[in-house]
């Protein structure tokens, strides 16, 4: 293994590195800290380990080239003077964060947290395939196998559902995929969130949160603090990528979102207004090429005017309008419209059967190649 659990520690400690502010953003670019990250796994070689100034300065310059060419990047003169600043001139916050690795991990243990780095057999292979994968994941309770996630779906949406249709529906399609025999992964918001994972456990079945911040701080939001607790008695889970010493960020939450989606098959969408950072969750699904379930409440005289399904509405009616954060219109046919539980009952079936034929060919690719060397023999 190239990089040793501390190591991959050290990496999301780096990734968790922000500056605080309504406006937080990380001391390191993340797109220059999976830039190292990458190219270190293309040449075999760890980046802590590079101990001449000639070689990391050529290693930054092969990453930065990488990125411009691939065009993550524009200006490459920044992204390089970023890294040397860093980790050269100025690297007392690196340092730092060296020196709290061994802190984490005894925190860890202390306070019964478990953690699988991205070179860990349990590491969710849906998380791995992201672009941006967490370097680590820590997490409290149960986590669901890779075969229980290909049946998880994210409940999400406004903070603010309007209380006679957008809590029920929330409440329903968790209790819905409990009785499918799904989980219900999302990221423990007032509103959509709280109330999906409240139907799921109704219902009798695990659910689990993904938080933005590390499990030793208080849960965010606190007037969910109570639903967290009873997630966990009751076999579910809460997830971090923030390492457990980590207070929340208002960054963090916005890339918590990448995960909700990234996790699981996909997301279904109760309420969400035109400026929401639901749709955050959206963009970030739909660019992973996951199922978006968009509930259709167009039906219903009394929502007509209601703020907090425009954006809905304009997600179904296929045309970007006004949308906060925007999501490209070319993502847009890869919406699927549900008015009622059974539509998406259908739907999940579908999902599942794929699951099962996908699994069955791989099973069927293995024995073929058993046989193969069988014959070798």
């Amino acid at each position: 293994m190239l990089y040793n659990d501390s190591e991959m520690i050290l990496f999301s400690l780096i990734y968790s590195d922000v500056q605080a502010g309504r406006f937080a953003r990380p001391y390191l670019t993340h797109k220059n800290l999976y830039g190292i990250f990458y190219e270190s796994l293309k040449q075999n070689i760890n980046f802590f380990k590079i101990n001449s100034l000639n070689e990391l300065n050529v290693f930054f310059d092969t990453v930065v080239d990488n990125l411009k060419e691939s065009g993550q990047i524009r200006e490459s003169e920044k992204y390089l003077e970023e890294l040397k600043i860093y980790f050269i001139e100025n690297k007392s916050r690196f340092e730092t964060l060296k020196n709290k690795v061994e802190l984490e991990i005894e925190i860890c243990k202390t306070n019964d947290i478990k953690y699988k780095t991205f070179f860990s057999k349990e590491y969710p292979e849906n998380l791995k395939k992201l672009q941006d994968p967490p370097f680590v994941i820590y997490y409290k309770g149960y986590l669901p196998k890779n075969n229980e996630l290909e049946k998880s779906l994210a409940i999400i949406g406004t903070r603010n559902p309007e209380d006679k249709f957008g809590r029920e529906v929330a409440k329903r399609t968790g209790e819905l995929l409990t009785n499918s025999g799904w989980w219900n992964i999302s990221g423990l918001a007032v509103g959509c969130d709280e109330y999906g994972h409240k139907g799921s456990l109704s219902a009798g079945g695990a659910t689990g949160a993904i938080l933005a911040h590390g499990l030793t701080q208080p849960v965010f939001p606190k007037e969910n603090k109570e639903l967290a607790e009873d997630i966990l008695m009751k076999d579910g889970f809460l997830l971090s990528e923030i390492p457990p010493t980590i207070k929340m960020s208002p960054l963090f939450l916005i890339l918590r979102d990448r995960l909700q989606s990234g996790m699981t098959r996909g997301i279904f969408v109760v309420e969400t207004s035109e400026k929401s950072g639901t749709l955050h969750t959206v963009k970030y699904a739909l660019e992973q090429n996951k199922k978006v379930f968009v509930w259709d409440p167009s039906f219903i005289t009394e929502l007509k005017n209601c703020k907090e399904i425009k954006g809905n509405l304009i997600l179904l009616s296929r045309i970007n309008g006004t949308l906060s954060p925007p999501v490209p219109k070319k993502y847009f046919k890869d919406i699927v419209s549900i008015k009622k539980g059974d539509f998406l009952k259908e739907y999940i079936y579908e999902l599942e059967k794929k699951s099962t034929e996908t699994n069955d060919k791989k099973n069927q690719e293995i024995s073929l190649e058993q046989i193969n060397l069988f014959n070798k023999i």
